[in-house]
């Protein structure tokens, strides 16, 4: 997905990338790669992922039927200095939207 984005970025297409990134070195590649990158980095719990659960990943994971699954089996490193820290069990949603258009008009 770094890569495709940083071609795309190349020939002045303006990118938005949404995916779980488990680990800074992904991060960090794909910061390497792409020269207008920005992350986001919602801060939110086990907890409140279980209870969420719109992909059904976690009651999968608990039937066995997937592994590898961040904050469970597999490790996750938590971003060290991303642009944006949202928490969506803290704020609500117009107070998400509120920072990231404040952030996105800053950079912009």
């Amino acid at each position: 997905v770094g890569y495709l984005a940083s071609k795309l970025e190349t020939n002045g297409v303006f990118v938005v990338a949404s995916f779980l990134s488990p680990y800074a070195e992904s991060r960090e590649k794909v910061k390497e790669l792409c020269q207008n990158y920005h992350e986001i980095y919602v801060d939110s719990s086990l907890e409140y992922c279980e209870k969420r659960d719109i992909d059904r990943l976690y009651s999968r994971f608990k039937k066995g039927e997937i592994n590898n699954l961040p904050g469970k089996d597999a490790k996750y490193d938590v971003p060290i200095a991303p642009d944006i820290i949202i928490s969506p069990e803290k704020e609500s949603k117009e107070q998400i939207e509120k920072k990231i258009k404040q952030y996105l008009k800053k950079i912009i």
